[in-house]
């Protein structure tokens, strides 16, 4: 017994003793295998925990570093278009800076209209030298600005808009409506276009994704609304093929803490 003692306090932790066939210490011996194994399955857990956690923070490490390179190039490119006088290249490069710094922000609680609105115009800003058939109007109530939404709420109806309503060559004189109002002490937000258009029905049916409409992140905004409201508030679709689309956001009047 105090051999395997000893070999245990210098750090065997599989060491176990053979237990006698009977007698008193046969208790003893089945305790002290029981407390080495035990304690060895603590050590094991803990030191995978420990890599596991090494591992996390690694990981964090190199998604802090990733954006901060991203964002780094992206300057030097603004500022060469600053030195070339290019003013195009500049307003573009700033504008993506601006949308990748606030994606990389993660959820934000108390993220609001005021900067989900001017997220959309630096979107509008990347997109307008590609689509060159449309124009956007806001139509923001003041008392709006500061109440909180969804990041991402108003920006993912606008891109569907924009890349599938519009559709580069298809479609002349586009235009995008956004009005952010208040409504019998709830938030209403309507996105409308004058694009193609879709068949909702369809696009419900097939999950939200489909060949021509891969209005995905629609779907999971509603599911959002749904989970963090309840039934009391949700997101409505109407469109007509050749017409336009019309999104409209039921959501709770709350204002920035």
């Amino acid at each position: 017994m105090k051999k395997c003692m000893d070999q245990f306090a210098a750090g065997n932790m599989t060491v176990r003793m053979d237990e006698p066939k009977a007698g008193e210490l046969k208790s003893l011996f089945r305790h002290f295998n029981s407390m080495t194994l035990r304690i060895n399955e603590l050590l094991i857990r803990n030191n995978k925990e420990i890599t596991e956690k090494n591992s996390f923070k690694y990981q964090a490490l190199c998604a802090q570093l990733r954006p901060h390179f991203i964002y780094n190039s992206l300057n030097t490119i603004k500022w060469l278009a600053v030195i070339n006088k290019q003013e195009n290249i500049q307003k573009l490069t700033e504008a993506l800076i601006y949308i990748l710094m606030n994606a990389a922000g993660g959820e934000k609680e108390n993220y609001t209209v005021r900067q989900e609105i001017k997220l959309v115009e630096q979107y509008v800003v990347i997109q307008k030298p590609r689509f060159l058939n449309f124009n956007i109007i806001f139509d923001i109530e003041e008392d709006t600005k500061d109440c909180r939404i969804f990041q991402f709420l108003i920006q993912t109806v606008v891109e569907n808009a924009i890349i599938h309503g519009f559709r580069r060559g298809m479609a002349q004189g586009g235009k995008i409506i956004v009005a952010v109002k208040k409504k019998e002490d709830c938030l209403s937000i309507i996105v409308e276009d004058n694009g193609c258009g879709f068949d909702v029905n369809t696009w419900r049916k097939c999950g939200g994704a489909g060949s021509d409409h891969t209005n995905i992140g629609l779907k999971n905004i509603e599911q959002m609304i749904q989970l963090e409201y309840g039934k009391e508030y949700y997101m409505t679709v109407d469109s007509v093929l050749g017409e336009g689309t019309k999104v409209m956001y039921k959501l709770p009047f709350i204002k920035e803490s």
